[in-house]
């Protein structure tokens, strides 16, 4: 975090000495910020998927079907549920401790089009929610991310066990089809 600032000032810096537009030096700044960060969560998705042999950009190779080039929850299940850990870039949105069994289980979330993520669910082909299991030492090491962050994306390696459609329960409103994914954690990092 403080290479980050160390970054933003000398961008800044920068632009005061040599610019006369300092709103044009700022958005390059800006740009420059996210473009590192984009880069550096791109090199925590290598390290995960390679040093656990995980599978990566797994919604690309997914089978569209028909004009709309749909992707079906069949084809999801199936490619997720493979034998191989997978890596996910996911949202977390809960942790909580398992009622009967006392095992923690994290909440994470994504929306998916077939070629890239997408943050508006309504634009979404699939929306996966899943519910991870985590050792202790996985449970230490999500509650005490740093809270100066500004984002709570992760980037996530996971062996998946179940996957079933919301289409199987026609009272849930969500939007369709929402995958319910089921599985334990292999490792996980927060990105930038």
């Amino acid at each position: 975090m403080k290479n980050l600032w160390l970054l933003i000032f000398l961008l800044v810096a920068g632009c005061s000495d040599n610019s006369d537009n300092t709103t044009d030096c700022a958005k390059q700044a800006t740009n420059d910020v996210a473009s590192a960060n984009e880069s550096a969560n791109n090199q925590v998705k290598t390290l995960l998927a390679s040093r656990y042999s995980a599978i990566s950009n797994w919604e690309k190779n997914l089978p569209k079907h028909g004009a709309g080039s749909t992707v079906f929850s069949i084809d999801v299940q199936k490619t997720l549920t493979s034998a191989s850990p997978i890596l996910f870039t996911v949202h977390l949105d809960d942790v909580f401790l398992g009622e009967t069994n006392g095992i923690t289980y994290a909440v994470f979330s994504h929306s998916y089009k077939p070629d890239k993520s997408v943050a508006d669910t309504d634009d979404a082909d699939f929306v996966l929610k899943m519910k991870i299991q985590l050792t202790d030492e996985q449970t230490q090491k999500l509650l005490s991310a740093p809270k100066d962050v500004i984002s709570d994306e992760y980037a996530l390696v996971a062996k998946i066990s179940d996957v079933e459609s919301s289409a199987e329960y026609p009272f849930d409103d969500d939007n369709w089809p929402t995958l319910l994914v089921k599985g334990t954690c292999v490792d996980f990092s927060l990105l930038k």
